[in-house]
């Protein structure tokens, strides 16, 4: 086998354990006590999430909103899918419409090793002190200081 295809065959493999990691996530939300519109999102995201699992749809692809799994992973903290993505080759600055990337969705949940993770991935750091400060994550406003997030930006 050639590097670049030991290389997309490794990528393929991080992104479906990743896949997993989501919809087992997923899984487990659905027998909570969960809001309309939380359960509504959560279908919704689900069924995103099965079709990509099923290879009807690329790993890369965005959902309605224009979020990636990605996004998904760094919102709920999923530390161990947002490595299978990183290295599944996923883009870690990756907008969604209104600039949301998924290192402003893991600053404004407050989860600290997402986004110690993304900013070590080299995401643009723009955008998440703010969310962080925002929903008064300090242990992340810390960390983004540290990783020399400009307060200006």
């Amino acid at each position: 086998m050639h590097r670049v295809e030991a290389l997309a065959a490794s990528s393929t493999t991080h992104g479906k354990q990743g896949v997993e990691l989501v919809l087992n996530f997923f899984a487990a939300l659905e027998g909570r006590a969960l809001g309309d519109e939380e359960a509504a999102a959560l279908k919704r995201r689900n069924t995103f999430v099965k079709a990509i699992s099923s290879e009807a749809v690329s790993i890369r692809a965005c959902d309605v909103k224009g979020d990636t799994l990605l996004h998904y992973a760094a919102s709920y903290g999923l530390t161990a899918a947002i490595e299978c993505f990183l290295q599944a080759g996923l883009d870690v600055n990756h907008q969604s419409p209104g600039e949301i990337t998924p290192i402003r969705l893991a600053a404004e949940e407050g989860h600290v090793e997402a986004v110690r993770m993304l900013a070590v991935a080299r995401a643009d750091l723009r955008g998440a002190l703010h969310a962080a400060g925002c929903f008064h994550n300090i242990r992340v406003l810390y960390l983004l200081l540290a990783a020399r997030a400009d307060p200006n930006e």
